[in-house]
């Protein structure tokens, strides 16, 4: 990364998120674990690498835009802020805390029948929500399957999704 998105645990960032630990690191930034000290609670930090930014320099305000559109939904994880101005951008997320799809895959090894079943109907109404709001993930992958507390899968990642215009034949 670099040392805009480099930020050491016990920081306080945008005089709000006081960051624990990385969480994870992505191609267009890294997102930490921090502790929202106006809502008291945890979230999932992610702050965009500068270096990315001129590569797709409106991918915060769209995965924003994508966000809102969605609205709420058990699998769909939740934006609470974001700022596409600020220098670096960031989103700030529910945090979730069961780890990614990967992580569970490598605890399990070969997860139960029913564990597949549950976790693939989860996502399957995930993106049935999405794609009736006229909206397209386009990176979904076990990396990008966040595991609650319980279990449950949620949608996460909407920095590739988009929003797409669906046309009647009369149209």
């Amino acid at each position: 990364m670099n040392e805009a998105t480099d930020i050491r645990p016990g920081e306080v960032f945008v005089g709000r998120y006081q960051v624990q630990r990385v969480l994870c690191d992505g191609t267009r930034k890294r997102t930490y674990l921090a502790r929202d000290a106006k809502m008291n609670r945890e979230v999932a930090l992610s702050v965009v690498n500068s270096e990315a930014m001129p590569l797709d320099p409106e991918g915060t305000e769209r995965e924003a835009r994508v966000l809102g559109r969605i609205g709420s939904h058990d699998n769909i994880v939740s934006l609470y802020d974001y700022d596409e101005e600020s220098n670096p951008q960031y989103t700030v997320f529910e945090y979730l805390a069961g780890g990614t799809l990967v992580d569970y895959l490598r605890k399990t090894g070969s997860p139960p029948r029913e564990d597949v079943l549950r976790l693939g109907r989860q996502v399957c109404r995930g993106l049935i929500h999405l794609h009736g709001r006229g909206l397209l993930h386009r990176e979904l992958s076990p990396r990008n399957v966040l595991l609650d507390e319980r279990g449950n899968a949620h949608l996460g990642d909407f920095d590739s999704a988009i929003i797409v215009v669906r046309r009647t034949p009369q149209s």
